[in-house]
């Protein structure tokens, strides 16, 4: 476990947390694992919540490429995002939304991208989504209904 700590904090984390848990609250050992599980999720979540987003702007077309986890903790990065960028880009006309580097996409996530380009389309953008991973297209077909057909899906 001493190996652990230079190599990834997170799991030493949780590897001495349980470990010292354990000890702790003998002879309750159940909670000392439960600590460890509390651990594991807490340190989780803290990742999945960092999704990134790169920003490309050119010939007022705005392309953000966000990778990671997009779920109901992550996305609000996205919109933040785009929102940074407009302010920065007034005159953008066209939003690209390239999920290439997406690793996982869940219900909640589709349903803020959907209304992430809602709100675009509101606001007079063209809105195009693109690089579909397969993983994705499933939960972005049943999720978003018939409103893929308004959105430029390549």
């Amino acid at each position: 476990m001493v190996r652990l700590i230079r190599m990834t904090w997170g799991q030493s984390l949780v590897a001495w947390g349980t470990f010292i848990a354990t000890l702790a609250l003998s002879p309750r050992i159940d909670l000392g694992v439960v600590v460890g599980i509390l651990l594991a999720t807490g340190i989780h979540l803290r990742r999945e919540m960092k999704v990134r987003v790169d920003a490309v702007y050119e010939a007022r077309t705005l392309t953000l490429r966000p990778s990671g986890v997009l779920y109901f903790g992550s996305a609000p990065r996205l919109e933040e995002t785009l929102v940074d960028q407009l302010a920065a880009h007034p005159e953008t006309s066209e939003v690209v939304v390239d999920l290439q580097r997406l690793g996982r996409i869940d219900y909640t996530g589709a349903q803020e991208l959907k209304g992430f380009t809602d709100d675009c389309e509101q606001a007079g953008l063209t809105v195009r989504v693109q690089s579909v991973p397969a993983h994705a297209r499933g939960t972005l077909t049943r999720s978003w209904g018939d409103a893929l057909v308004r959105v430029r899906w390549d």
